[in-house]
């Protein structure tokens, strides 16, 4: 399939956000790497390919998940361009749901929901584990590969016997430039469904054991939980001081839009000066400041007022059901992909058009909507989110509500 890309496209919107804490020494050094500006002309490219010339070029390792299916090649053209936000564009021109991060001392390219399942480090200290080497590997037997690291680094490395038997028809490609042991090891088994782990005076390699997906409300607050900031906010608009927790955590963070009509710019200012706090504890602290409280729905965080929270619904999208029809089945699925947009002061009805007209959705307003679809005024920003949640988002806190039937999504004034 073709996929082209102009430099029209938004470019820094797919920039990496900023970490929250300090990263270690190796992905401060990948991250100044990939700040490198590029010019390239990718026409109708494998991604193996595409992804072999920014390594190159950048000097940074590129591991593409070989379980991803990335649709064919790539044509790209980009003039300057960041390595980070080429990467970006790159991964979602093979996939809507495709991302990279930075493990195994490298870059990792595959669709989100893999980056977010697979370890990013293998515990244990080994004498060995921390030598590097250069290597090549193409299509080769898995179990030969990790035994010639082994035979390198002077390790000692057994297998289980479901392991074993799994390694028989399994090959691997991979290249690595200076790489150590254990980023080695992760990056050739990881992947391909495998775990390592030290024991005793050795490696021992097993199968992966394969953990339920965690959702997306589970991993939202697994960060929130697990992110620690340090906060200076001197009459600061609230809007700003969770805009900065949300970058921070990587958590959307929204705001109710009735709350900033009904409460003067005067009343949503923050003071707040705290050090080593998670953002979990920051939301606690800006809420009970201001009497507000906060909730996981739409996709990530929503900050409104107690009783709001009480009457909103959480969730747009009912449950599914061994009933549900086929084209219920088929809008689910599409109302599950991720999507995009920024509305600045537009109205309900012309988002509710961008939308219908960006992801091919049945979109009908209800005639006793139509009059407040028009005037509702729309401010909304969102990357890369569930379109489920963004319409959530776009609605709910408006005084819409969300019907699904024969193959149309209603909008309707809440009851």
């Amino acid at each position: 399939m073709k996929r082209t890309a102009l430099l029209a496209l938004l470019i820094a919107s797919l920039a990496t956000t900023a970490l929250a804490e300090d990263p270690p020494a190796w992905e401060q050094e990948l991250r100044k790497k990939l700040e490198q500006p590029l010019t390239l002309n990718f026409a109708e490219t494998p991604l193996t390919d595409a992804c072999g010339y920014l390594s190159r070029k950048l000097g940074v390792d590129i591991v593409i998940d070989p379980k991803w299916d990335t649709g064919g090649p790539v044509t790209l053209a980009l003039e300057e361009v960041g390595g980070d936000a080429v990467l970006s564009l790159l991964t979602r021109l093979c996939s809507e749901k495709g991302a990279w991060d930075l493990r195994w001392g490298g870059v990792f390219v595959g669709e989100q929901a893999r980056l977010d399942a697979l370890p990013k480090d293998a515990p244990g200290e080994l004498e060995g584990l921390e030598k590097r080497a250069n290597y090549d590997f193409a299509e080769r037997n898995i179990r030969s590969a990790v035994d010639f690291l082994a035979g390198y680094a002077d390790l000692k490395v057994t297998f289980s016997e479901k392991a074993l038997s799994k390694m028989k028809g399994t090959n691997v490609s991979n290249r690595g430039n200076n790489v150590s042991m254990r980023d080695a090891l992760c990056r050739l088994l990881f992947p391909l469904g495998f775990a390592w782990e030290v024991k005793a005076e050795g490696v021992v390699v097993g199968l992966a054991q394969v953990k339920s997906m965690e959702t997306i409300e589970e991993k939202n607050r697994r960060l929130v939980k697990a992110t620690t900031v340090s906060l200076n906010f001197e009459g600061t608009p609230v809007t700003e001081a969770l805009n900065f927790l949300s970058q921070c955590c990587t958590v959307p963070i929204h705001l109710d839009p009735v709350l900033m009509e009904q409460v003067s710019d005067a009343e949503l200012l923050i003071t707040l000066n705290v050090s080593g706090v998670t953002v979990k504890n920051a939301l606690e602290l800006i809420t009970l400041t201001k009497s507000l409280a906060f909730d996981y729905r739409y996709g990530g965080v929503f900050v409104a007022r107690a009783d709001r929270l009480k009457v909103l619904p959480r969730n747009a999208l009912p449950e599914a059901t061994p009933d549900d029809k086929r084209w219920m089945k088929a809008l689910r699925a599409r109302l599950e992909e991720p999507v995009s947009f920024a509305f600045d002061s537009a109205t309900v009805e012309q988002a509710l058009d961008f939308i219908r007209t960006l992801k091919g959705l049945n979109i009908v307003i209800d005639p006793a909507a139509s009059s407040q679809a028009e005037e509702a005024e729309l401010t909304l920003s969102v990357s890369n989110v569930r379109m489920v949640d963004a319409l959530a988002l776009a609605l709910l806190p408006r005084g819409f509500s969300m019907k699904f039937k024969n193959e149309v999504i209603l909008v309707s004034l809440a009851e």
